[in-house]
């Protein structure tokens, strides 16, 4: 008989599981999970390399490049994956700034062109290359400069010269109804005027109106001196008279002049320009200030500086008197003159007839030399100096002079080198030699009369 293996299978019907929707969904996420696991954990590993990036908020630019505000306000801010370790900025060239804050925010005020650099760092270490941003500001008008006078006379050639400046943007227009530099009418009398409008870059206009007047007659009156030419010494020796004479072409209303030094005075003449006359007699410097006005109130000045002096200098011998001494003849004798003046001063001073002083004494009798003085102004004193030559004594020494005898005959220099008046005998000029013959004779008559008293006797 044979056998038989039967297999039996459980019934599917029983044995197979069901999933829901949802199970399914969660199944399938976990799968997928599973799978891409080792890829994520792969790119968290990867380093930051990249830098960060700093944005700038600001207000609106004006069209014309320039604020016209008090100031620009400037947020900075800083972003990056891994985070910002710092944010640094520098404005112009003053020392940079760095925070750890990713937002900054600064207020710019100076007037002109303001440089900010702005740079970030993040955490990996990643450094923003520099951003460098330009911001203007101009908040002042621009000035107007007028260098045309604002009195003119009628007929004159004067140019309108005006510029406009602006320190911050600089100047972008400058405009009046009369081109800078062309002339300006000045054949109506009265005032006149012209607008003038400068606007810089930034916008701002300034307006200036200048104005200006022609006049009749701006040109001071010509004044001069009438006094008598200056000697060659620069001195005068006379009192002067002056006159302030003045000229122009409308009429002259007044004159006046004022002194100092010498004398001071002062005078102010209106009517005929010759009645403007003073005399000036004192002696040493003066100075004269003159002007003049005219119809129109224009002055004309000037002035000069005279020298006067009227005074000759005076005249002496040196340290005597000009009384007249007594020299013995032949006696060596020499006299100075002495001169002095208080004014120009002494030019010249000596012995007209002996430049070197000495004085003639080898004849006999009355002389004299002339003593004189000159200033600088060339006044000139002449002062006479008298004296008497004798006869010298009988009995001299070797040198020629008195042996120092009884008879006291002798004539010493009675000047400034040191001399003595002679005996009164000297001084009456009596011939010593005479006297002498005349005892001899007296003798000689005695002797006689006594020889004949004896005759008679015997």
């Amino acid at each position: 008989m044979t056998s038989a293996t039967t297999t039996t299978r459980p019934d599917r019907a029983r044995t197979r599981r069901w999933l829901s929707p949802t199970a399914a969904v969660l199944a399938a996420g976990a799968l997928i999970a599973a799978a891409s696991a080792p890829t994520i954990a792969l790119a968290a590993a990867d380093p930051d390399t990249t830098p960060p990036v700093t944005t700038l908020h600001v207000p609106t630019t004006p069209p014309s490049g320039w604020y016209t505000t008090t100031s620009v306000p400037v947020r900075m801010i800083a972003a990056d994956a891994s985070g910002i370790a710092s944010l640094s900025y520098a404005l112009g060239d003053a020392a940079p700034v760095t925070s750890t804050s990713n937002d900054v925010s600064i207020v710019i005020t100076a007037e002109g062109e303001n440089r900010l650099t702005v740079w970030a760092t993040d955490a990996a270490g990643n450094v923003e290359t520099a951003v460098t941003r330009v911001f203007r500001i101009d908040r002042t008008a621009p000035e107007i400069d007028v260098t045309s006078p604002v009195l003119v006379e009628r007929g004159a050639s004067v140019a309108f010269d005006y510029a406009c400046r602006d320190a911050a943007s600089g100047i972008a227009s400058c405009t009046a109804a009369l081109a800078a530099g062309a002339p300006l009418p000045t054949d109506e009398l009265g005032e006149h005027e012209y607008e003038i409008v400068a606007t810089d870059i930034a916008g701002s206009t300034t307006t200036r109106t200048f104005r200006y007047t022609v006049a009749p007659d701006l040109t001071a009156p010509e004044v001069s001196l009438a006094i008598a030419p200056e000697p060659a010494s620069g001195w005068y020796t006379m009192p002067l008279g002056i006159g302030v004479v003045a000229r122009d072409a409308s009429d002259i209303a007044s004159w006046h002049w004022w002194t100092d030094g010498a004398v001071a005075m002062n005078g102010d003449v209106t009517g005929e320009e010759w009645e403007a006359v003073f005399t000036l007699d004192f002696d040493g410097v003066t100075d004269i200030s003159y002007w003049a006005y005219d119809a129109y109130g224009n002055r004309g000045e000037g002035s000069h500086r005279v020298r006067l002096d009227t005074v000759a200098p005076s005249v002496a011998v040196a340290g005597s008197t000009l009384a007249a001494p007594v020299y013995r003849q032949g006696q060596s004798v020499t006299i100075d003159a002495a001169c002095s003046d208080a004014t120009s001063g002494v030019a010249e001073c000596g012995v007209l007839e002996s430049p070197s002083g000495a004085v003639p004494t080898d004849v006999l009798g009355d002389h004299s030399l002339t003593l004189y003085g000159v200033d600088v102004a060339g006044n000139r004193t002449e002062t006479a100096f008298a004296y008497r030559v004798v006869a010298a004594p009988v009995s001299e020494g070797p040198d020629g002079g008195s042996d120092g005898g009884s008879d006291g005959v002798g004539a010493p220099n009675p000047s400034a080198h040191g001399g003595e008046h002679p005996p009164a005998l000297a001084r009456t000029g009596a011939d010593l030699t005479g006297l002498v013959l005349l005892a001899g004779l007296l003798a000689g008559v005695g002797v006689s009369a006594l020889g004949i008293r004896r005759m008679l006797r015997r």
